[in-house]
């Protein structure tokens, strides 16, 4: 009887564990397939949130359920998408045409794909992709209104169509009126016309909707050196952040601003400073020479202005201040060939202004812009005056002079395809 009732103890012992493991097993199971359905349905919350966040333009709130919802749940297409829209918002666009192409291959509809791609083309500036789709974009902007706005006045103004851009500004402010940068492109556009002191209420008006905007403030600054108001400049660039003070141009002005101010050791100190990480940086080589000059340091100032100069053979002002330099030094004759450079130039650029107040109001007067185009490549800035030339050809495909001084530009900054094409439109249209 006792080895009966030991046999039976024996027996009850093995189906416990038994027990237990199933019973393991099915709680796993269990466990798994919460696990499961809560990744489900965090994964559809994440893209809801995501989509919300993308919506109020919070793209840093999108990115965040985005990237959560990927780590615990199969990527799907739309997954793919509204990153893409992320990454497009972010300027990151070989991100954005990753995630373009891998939504495509998931069965994502074409039309929206199409859509988000005409964006990046226009926030990268190849609006020749875009050709007549501009109003299908503005009719179904949406929270991307922002976007397609400063695309189509940097259109507009590549163009110079000042009207157009004009118009759409208006409305940008109207239907965002939290954004800053619909008045940080119209203070940029006022400072092109040198309407300096427009230029200052567009870039303060920015800066009371975002006090931490570096480039309105940058900006704001420039057009207070323009107006001789050196103090409240200098007072500007010092609030802007520690990844923009270290810019050669916010050094370079700061250093102008302190100069200005009879701080000239001080300015020179800073840029000689700088120069020592970035010792070839125009921005600050031509700052640096001027202050030289102004210091008597003759040698040093040519040494600086030299080959900024050579680089922008078309700068009237750096011409100035090295012949003036040279004759410091006695190199009257070099001074001299300087001297009639810049005399001539200072005459063909007095009329710039009257020119583009007149081409503002007669968009299509071809001649006035091939004008402004011409004076401004040979005087001023080589890229102005090739934004100003392209801008003929909007209007006349075939004008002959036009594509000549293109054909010349592309031809001395080593393009030669461009060089080419431009040489062949000008022979073909005489």
């Amino acid at each position: 009887m006792a080895t009966s009732y030991t046999n039976q103890a024996h027996t009850v012992d093995a189906v416990r564990p038994a027990r237990r493991r199933r019973k393991l097993v099915t709680w796993t199971l269990v466990l798994v397939v919460i696990f499961i359905a809560a990744c489900a349905v965090l994964f559809q919350v994440g893209l809801w949130r995501g989509r919300v966040a993308i919506d109020a333009r919070r793209n840093d709130v999108a990115k965040r359920w985005l990237s959560m919802t990927g780590l615990c749940w199969r990527k799907n297409a739309e997954w793919y998408y509204l990153n893409a829209i992320v990454n497009r918002r972010s300027l990151d666009f070989d991100a954005v045409e990753r995630n373009l192409k891998k939504a495509h291959e998931l069965g994502w509809p074409v039309s929206e794909l199409e859509r988000q791609q005409n964006l990046a083309f226009i926030q990268t500036g190849q609006f020749q992709q875009i050709g007549n789709k501009w109003s299908e974009l503005f009719l179904s902007a949406g929270s991307d209104g922002p976007e397609i706005c400063k695309a189509y006045v940097d259109y507009a103004l590549s163009r110079f169509r000042a009207d157009e851009a004009a118009t759409v500004i208006e409305g940008w402010k109207t239907d965002f009126p939290d954004d800053p940068e619909p008045y940080v492109t119209e203070g940029t556009i006022n400072s092109v016309l040198l309407a300096w002191s427009r230029a200052e209420t567009s870039f303060r008006e920015a800066l009371e909707i975002d006090p931490t905007n570096d480039e309105a403030r940058i900006k704001l600054a420039d057009a207070l050196i323009q107006q001789l108001k050196f103090s409240e400049a200098d007072a500007e660039l010092r609030k802007v952040s520690k990844s923009s003070a270290t810019e050669p141009h916010v050094i370079s002005a700061l250093a102008h601003c302190v100069a200005q101010q009879g701080r000239l050791d001080e300015a020179l100190d800073s840029l000689e400073e700088a120069l020592e990480e970035k010792p070839s940086d125009e921005t600050l080589l031509r700052e640096l020479g001027r202050l030289q000059l102004m210091q008597g340091e003759n040698e040093e100032a040519i040494a600086a202005l030299t080959p900024v100069l050579e680089s922008h053979p078309e700068d009237t002002e750096i011409r100035y201040a090295l012949a003036q330099a040279l004759r410091n030094h006695g190199e009257e004759q070099a001074a001299q060939q300087h001297f009639r450079l810049v005399d001539e130039g200072t005459k063909a650029l007095r009329e710039l202004s009257r020119l583009t107040a007149h081409v503002t109001q007669n968009p299509a007067d071809v001649e006035t812009r091939f004008k402004i185009g011409s004076v401004t490549w040979k005087w001023k800035s080589r890229r102005d005056g090739v934004a100003w030339l392209q801008s003929v050809l909007e209007f006349s495909p075939k004008h002959t002079p036009t594509h000549k001084l293109l054909a010349q530009h592309y031809e001395e900054s080593g393009d030669r395809k461009k060089a080419k094409y431009h040489k062949k439109m000008s022979e073909g249209d005489e």
